[in-house]
């Protein structure tokens, strides 16, 4: 009999039998009495059951997945996801498990609460992209870990706050990286003369944010011949990231190329593809989306930015793994390559 079935027989949560066994808190000692009467009847001695309990809380794993709010075809997380359960099916048959939660705003406040409960469900490590860099979510994490839980972060390694290489794993792009990388080649596509416009989705995710910051700094500091005639931040919902394409399209023709991450980049991208000829507009965003995808095979979009998601999810699968039972992967921040594809036509 595991764990499981344990505390399923005395109607009892794993959480609750976990700290009963090891004497911790928020048990009453009437309760804790009455719930090792009931194992001994059972026939169990607590010592064994508790190295048991530990063996197998050692091989459970919180998934924390954040929420896409972008429409169909633009979302990150689902493709990570896929990756993930491969891995995890793998995983399962060494005796892990696994608890995906996937989060409905994304906030630092949803994903503290989560973190909290996949704690109390006994997860002995927690794999999250972090966008949010909220106080809250910080200590929720820091709490975390002074119990003993590691933390593997994915997706976002910019947003990361004191990163402990003892408790914390990163298998993460850099998206500095990938803003440079923008801002260089649009700089190509123009041969270093022109007027661009930078698009950011919401404010609070970190991964748009640092993109756009980093192709403006780039821009500003090296590109003499390149002016930033505006930034577009905050465009969602669908609604004013489509009103904000129309505004460049319609208002702005002495605008030559636009650097787009925003999950409705494809939408935006489609609308400034109107313009041709001497008004063209060059386009580039980020994430190998299934519509991002469609977008360069149309030229709609003159080049995507990204990494290879599904392997992202993958390897934080194994690494979420490995780095609890053995304690470290060699390295301990692990970028994934940054891959680069341009429109045929």
């Amino acid at each position: 009999m595991n764990y499981r079935e344990l505390s399923k027989l005395l109607g009892i949560s794993r959480a609750q039998l976990d700290r009963v066994l090891n004497n911790r808190g928020n048990v009453s000692e009437a309760t804790r009495e009455k719930i090792l009467a009931k194992i001994d009847e059972i026939g169990f001695k607590p010592n064994s059951v508790g190295k048991a309990l530990a063996l197998q809380n050692k091989m459970s794993f919180g998934i924390i997945l954040s929420s896409d709010l972008s429409v169909t075809g633009t979302h990150i997380y689902p493709i990570i996801h896929e990756g993930m359960l491969i891995a995890a099916e793998r995983m399962q048959n060494l005796g892990a498990k696994f608890e995906f939660r996937h989060l409905k705003s994304g906030s630092g406040q949803e994903q503290a609460e989560v973190i909290r409960e996949l704690v109390d469900h006994g997860h002995k490590a927690i794999a999250l992209s972090r966008e949010d860099t909220s106080d809250e979510l910080t200590k929720a994490i820091e709490q975390a870990m002074e119990t003993g839980i590691k933390f593997v972060y994915y997706s976002n390694r910019n947003a990361i706050r004191n990163l402990d290489p003892r408790k914390a794993y990163v298998i993460a792009s850099d998206n500095r990286t990938e803003g440079v990388i923008a801002a260089k080649l649009m700089h190509k596509f123009l041969n270093g003369t022109g007027k661009i416009v930078l698009i950011s989705g919401l404010q609070k995710n970190n991964i748009h944010q640092t993109r756009i910051n980093s192709a403006q700094e780039f821009i500003e500091k090296n590109c003499n011949g390149m002016a930033i005639a505006k930034i577009f931040r905050d465009t969602y919902p669908r609604a004013k990231a489509l009103e904000t394409a129309e505004e460049i399209r319609r208002n702005h023709p002495d605008i030559n190329g636009v650097i787009i991450s925003c999950g409705h980049s494809p939408d935006i991208a489609e609308i400034l593809s109107a313009r041709t000829g001497k008004y063209a507009i060059r386009t580039i965003a980020f994430d190998f989306t299934e519509k991002g995808e469609k977008s360069l095979e149309t030229g709609q979009l003159d080049a995507l930015i990204g990494v290879n998601l599904r392997k992202v999810g993958y390897e934080t699968i194994k690494a979420i793994y490995d780095f609890t039972l053995g304690g470290s992967v060699e390295p301990l921040e692990v970028m994934p390559v940054i891959q680069v594809k341009l429109s045929e036509r």
